[in-house]
């Protein structure tokens, strides 16, 4: 009978996690990223060798997560856009593998079946973890992890099979497919190590020339990162000065252990307090006495066992890139952050609750009711969590009424306007400027609506506020020069979709807008260069095809002219199908 008890326990986390997480296939896309990852990202809608070689070759967004898009990609080729079904779906799947990971990497460290039960089943069902799952632009959370976790079962065979050399590389490769699909995966080298003190082998020069290929890899993907998030403004957002970035860490370490244990109140944005220079003496330093507290008792713990000490720094080297010791993003804490990190603290709680049920019947039973009151209430919150996740304004109006934030009411904001409710989302947009006015996404939303109602000046003005406060953001760019070239001011808009081009090189939308403007002024030969550009990047771009077959005509180039009607035939039959 005991050889049926580990594929029962695995049978029982994936059941309860699949039922937990059910409500998120029911869900539609979002427009907070996946817009822009997905539903109107042309790069993922060209699975050719050509399309998947940009795939790898161009960052994205300020991210670069290749293998995350090439998964849109295929889905794309087969579903196309009308389900974000299966979009849902594959996050689900891949989040129940991985449960099937962390049951397997725990069970080889452990040698203990409930031990493994109890991590899996947290890490499966945590309502910390829905918006990794739950949200289609999070694929790159549950694909990293995916061979994140991969890679250290094969690193354990390595050191198991007395350094098995096929062990090693194949735990090198699936680190590197999991760098390739989120950047977090750079602190692997870290672990790896925390692997060999957990299993009591010697730290010595050999064990460390070992991490060296993935320690390249890590600063290999790393610079790429910084350089990218330094491009986006995004890094050091608000120039924070040493004590306060220790203080908002210091707060991050301690709403990640709070939320461990009473996970309530969650939010898709987690804003930074106003007043942030003066926060030290306000809702950081609370965060202090709990960290010493959990310090205290890991170490005492070291004089025992090695386990806590191991699940502790786990839990600390997974998290460590996103605790804001470098300001990065206008968040100062996201859900998502713990998807792998909490996997350490998993596994100290599971091994507490095994050494206390093996205390006697009195604590076996109170073990065995805590555990199960837990389950049900991590269960309950994550299915909650979930139907939260439903569109946009249900994300958006659970944001708001928990964190009200510039980001929540422009979320809200988009999300109307996206219906055509237009005086909501100005409403919202207004709000949102209220509370910061130099937020520049809010601008050029805000100048979207005033385009939409022909107050083009308006329109112009928000912006140009919004290009003054974010020089580097391509959208303002492009949408000025949409106003300005349909003002007839070709002069001004020919500039502004160059500089959006510039600032996005695959933009085909820019140079579809330039080329319009170039025909206008009677550059027909630039035109057509730049509707050639656009088809490039986006094959299913129709209005290029159908600008290009105008001038071709003009030219007398009727073959052309024809092939681009056929093409534009084939793409009017695809879109609206048989």
């Amino acid at each position: 009978m005991k050889r049926y008890i580990t594929p029962v326990a695995l049978f029982a986390v994936i059941i309860v996690t699949f039922v937990s997480f059910y409500p998120c296939l029911c869900n539609g896309f979002t427009l907070w990223d996946d817009n822009s990852f997905v539903t109107e990202n042309s790069l993922i809608k060209d699975l050719s060798f050509r399309g998947v070689a940009r795939i790898f070759s161009e960052i994205q967004f300020f991210n670069y997560s290749p293998l995350a898009l090439l998964s849109y990609a295929v889905e794309y080729h087969f579903v196309g856009l009308g389900d974000p079904f299966v979009f849902h779906a594959t996050n689900l799947v891949l989040h129940l593998l991985n449960c099937i990971l962390v049951f397997w990497f725990i069970r080889l460290i452990s040698r203990n079946t409930a031990v493994s039960f109890i991590t899996a089943l947290l890490f499966g069902i945590h309502p910390m973890h829905v918006e990794s799952v739950a949200w289609i632009s999070e694929r790159r959370d549950v694909l990293y992890s995916f061979f994140f976790m991969s890679s250290l079962i094969a690193y354990f065979y390595y050191l198991k099979r007395g350094k098995d050399a096929g062990c090693y590389y194949l735990s090198l490769c699936l680190f590197l497919l999991s760098a390739f699909s989120k950047t977090m995966a750079a602190t692997m080298p870290a672990v790896l190590l925390l692997v060999d003190y957990l299993m009591r082998r010697k730290i010595d020069r050999k064990a460390l020339l070992e991490k060296a290929p993935f320690l390249a890899i890590s600063c290999v993907f790393c610079t790429v990162i910084y350089f990218a998030q330094r491009i986006s403004g995004f890094m050091g957002q608000g120039g924070f000065d040493p004590a306060n970035n220790a203080a908002v860490a210091i707060y991050g370490l301690g709403f990640y252990l709070e939320k461990l244990v009473f996970p309530s109140g969650l939010s898709a944005f987690y804003p930074y307090p106003n007043g942030i220079n003066s926060a030290i003496g306000g809702i950081f330093l609370p965060s202090l006495p709990l960290l010493l507290a959990v310090s205290v008792a890991v170490i005492i713990s070291a004089r025992y066992t090695r386990k806590a000490v191991f699940g502790a720094i786990f839990f600390l080297a997974v998290i460590f890139p996103v605790i804001k010791f470098i300001p990065l993003g206008r968040a100062i804490v996201a859900d998502r952050y713990t998807y792998i990190a909490y996997i350490g603290l998993f596994y100290v709680i599971a091994e507490g609750l095994c050494y206390l049920s093996r205390k006697g019947t009195p604590y076996k039973t109170a073990v065995s009711v805590l555990s199960a009151a837990f389950i049900c209430f991590f269960s309950i919150l994550t299915w909650q969590r979930c139907s939260v996740w439903k569109d946009d304004i249900s994300l958006w109006n659970d944001a708001l009424k928990r964190y009200p934030s510039t980001e929540a009411y422009l979320g809200r904001g988009v999300a109307h306007a996206n219906a055509g409710r237009i005086d909501e989302a100005m409403r919202d947009y207004n709000k949102a400027l209220e509370i910061d006015p130099y937020f520049s996404d809010t601008h050029t939303n805000r100048g979207n609506l005033y385009a939409a109602r022909a107050e083009l000046d308006k329109a112009i003005e928000d912006y140009s506020m919004a290009i003054m406060l974010s020089p580097g953001a391509y959208k303002p760019y492009y949408n000025r020069g949409v106003v300005y070239n349909r003002i007839g001011d070709y002069g001004k808009s020919i500039p502004d979709f160059s500089e959006a081009i510039k600032l996005r090189p695959d933009c085909a939308e820019a140079y579809l807008g330039r080329g319009a403007s170039f025909g206008n002024t009677g550059e027909e030969e630039k035109a057509i260069l730049d509707f050639n550009k656009a088809i490039l990047i986006d094959p299913g771009c129709r209005e290029a095809y159908r600008n290009r077959i105008i001038y071709y005509k003009a030219k007398g180039e009727t073959a052309k002219a024809a092939e681009d009607m056929r093409k534009l035939r084939e793409l009017e039959n695809i879109v609206s199908g048989p």
